[in-house]
């Protein structure tokens, strides 16, 4: 599915770390965070987050990587999404591998996968599943059936190109994706999946934001 071009915004909310100190500051390179940082981070923002749903918690993990917690966290898309969050002020960038071992190290998969659902960028001026589930269904996670978190769940690859409205064919074929991961997963039997799967892709009308426009 052709869709990079619709990732027009941060996958998550960024942060800023402080530069390197230096006589010489603008010569200095910026150091990448180490697990340390991160952990001091996850600590800070952890408070502020809804309670999770484990049916939702497992559905963005089948969508963006069905063997998350299978393997290393670092290997794992979800952990380079996040720790490549950490945009230092002065525009450093590193290597996502290099920083998803540093997370990895400092985070549990649970805690990753947290931040992750928490944070990652859904569309409507939504960043986390929280808000976005009341911009596109006006309801509390814990609400949400199969399908909708499915849809949610969905868009962290590309919020525009998976508009329920204006591209609703692809929006519902991405969803549709994505209840077969959770299928293989096992986080759905395959009758619940083939039940939620011939569902409409039905949402808000209008849509809700989470910030004003």
């Amino acid at each position: 599915m052709a869709v990079a071009a619709a990732l027009l915004v941060p996958a998550l909310a960024p942060l800023a770390l402080p530069r390197v100190a230096s006589a010489q500051e603008a010569a200095v390179a910026p150091q990448a965070p180490g697990p340390a940082e991160y952990r001091a981070e996850y600590d800070r923002r952890a408070p502020g987050w809804p309670a999770l749903p484990d049916p939702l918690r497992l559905a963005f993990a089948a969508a963006e990587d069905r063997q998350f917690f299978d393997r290393p966290a670092a290997r794992s898309t979800i952990t380079r999404r996040v720790a490549a969050a950490l945009i230092m002020q002065d525009g450093g960038r590193f290597d996502r591998m290099v920083l998803g071992i540093a997370l990895a190290q400092a985070l549990s998969p649970d805690e990753i996968l947290d931040w992750y659902v928490s944070e990652v960028y859904l569309g409507q001026g939504c960043y986390g599943a929280a808000g976005a589930a009341q911009a596109y269904y006006g309801k509390p996670l814990g609400d949400l059936t199969p399908e909708e978190m499915a849809y949610l769940a969905a868009l962290p690859i590309a919020p525009t190109a998976l508009h329920p409205v204006q591209k609703s064919e692809r929006a519902l074929a991405r969803r549709n994706f994505v209840l077969g991961e959770m299928a293989k997963a096992g986080n759905l039997t395959q009758a619940e999946a083939e039940q939620a799967t011939a569902r409409p892709l039905v949402t808000r009308d209008p849509l809700g934001r989470c910030d004003p426009e």
